[in-house]
């Protein structure tokens, strides 16, 4: 990213590409630079899938560097030699359950010469499992990529390297998690699909879908309302059953040359899409971990200038956090069936005459515009 000091930017945070990689049918990489950024297949996002690489310690060195297929060569090792464990696992309806049986777990092992791509199709364990093995949520896939000879575009092909494709942003269900009424509007009733039909798959009879927040038999780990049904009272916020395909990855890789081997682990956590790419949070994380410890010992005394810059750089971050406001939405969400006059599919009106007396439907009884009180 880059900061553009110009007027039209005004320091705004700029996405530039940079070298990318796509994946071939032969399981090599191709380096590209791309001369736009997309974020979206159609209507659906584009997932982050990331890249993991392997790196070894040269003997008698602190040099860490890339690990490649000539170098295990050389040293009695080869692409062969190596095996990859990937373990994806969702584990939240189990943490708030207390019951194992809620977690859904695949574990796959791949050979290094292995270059197709693997799926990561997870159930659960137990006489009563939430997701049953024949009928498995999926979590991802995993590839390793195939080692070329050559470098392109700074890119080493030889390297070893291996790819995690997250899910597809799913969400799951067992065959009652039909609609629901949409909290934000009880007045009018208004309903929302739960899950879709196909995936309408998970026990029925598995612990979480009778949890409720309000069960003392229950772990319910604070923020005590983040599942499906914490906001309905009409069922003593009991869940609706519903998980989705968001998950904690682990890549193990161990690497046979000779008679000795070397292991290595890596992690990785697929979640919700980031809608604001090009915006940075709001603390880097250099400020969180001086929340949580406290500055380093004997940490050097800042300069003004120093200060200058980063109390410039926190600036910049709180005018991306705030300008990621939809205020449109956040009016529709308030205002929407909800005044007199209003309908369920009416929506507040965003252009010229936004709060004028063309938008009157959406005022309170007994005001009108201008802020006086009419009886």
């Amino acid at each position: 990213m880059d900061r553009r000091p110009t007027l039209h930017g005004g320091g705004k945070t700029v996405i530039t590409p940079t070298t990318s990689l796509e994946v071939l049918q032969d399981g090599s990489v191709r380096p590209y630079l791309p001369t736009s950024i997309t974020f979206r297949d159609g209507n659906q996002l584009r997932p982050t899938a990331p890249f993991f690489e392997l790196h070894y310690r040269e003997e008698g060195s602190d040099r860490i560097k890339p690990l490649t297929s000539e170098v295990l060569e050389k040293n009695g090792g080869s692409i062969g030699g190596i095996t990859y464990t990937v373990t994806a696992s969702n584990r939240k309806a189990a943490r708030r359950t207390g019951d194992a049986s809620c977690a859904y777990t695949a574990r796959i092992q791949v050979d290094g010469d292995d270059f197709g791509s693997h799926r990561l199709l997870a159930s659960s364990l137990g006489d009563n499992p939430m997701v049953f093995p024949d009928r498995p949520i999926p979590l991802g896939s995993f590839q390793a990529i195939r080692p070329a000879k050559g470098e392109l575009l700074d890119v080493n092909l030889d390297v070893v390297r291996v790819r995690f494709t997250p899910a597809r942003g799913q969400v799951y269900g067992p065959p009652s998690a039909i609609d629901a009424i949409e909290p934000e509007f009880p007045t009018t009733q208004r309903r929302y699909e739960l899950v879709p039909p196909d995936n309408r798959i998970l026990n029925q009879n598995s612990p979480w879908v009778s949890f409720s927040l309000n069960d003392d038999r229950f772990n319910n780990p604070a923020p005590d309302d983040t599942y499906d049904g914490a906001d309905d009272d009409s069922r003593n916020n009991q869940s609706y059953g519903v998980v989705d395909d968001t998950c904690d990855v682990l890549i193990e890789a161990v690497v046979v040359v000779g008679r000795t081997r070397h292991r290595a682990l890596a992690r990785v956590f697929s979640g919700p899409p980031d809608y604001a790419p090009d915006r940075r949070p709001f603390l880097s994380l250099a400020d969180e971990f001086l929340d949580r410890d406290g500055p380093p010992a004997n940490q050097p005394a800042e300069t003004q200038i120093e200060a200058l810059d980063r109390m410039a750089d926190l600036f910049q971050r709180v005018f991306e956090t705030v300008s990621l406001a939809n205020v449109d939405a956040m009016r529709d969400r308030a205002v929407t069936g909800g005044q007199d006059g209003g309908r369920p599919s009416d929506s507040p009106r965003t252009d010229d005459a936004s709060m004028t007396k063309a938008d009157r439907r959406f005022m309170r009884k007994g005001h009108r515009f201008g802020g006086s009180a009419d009886g």
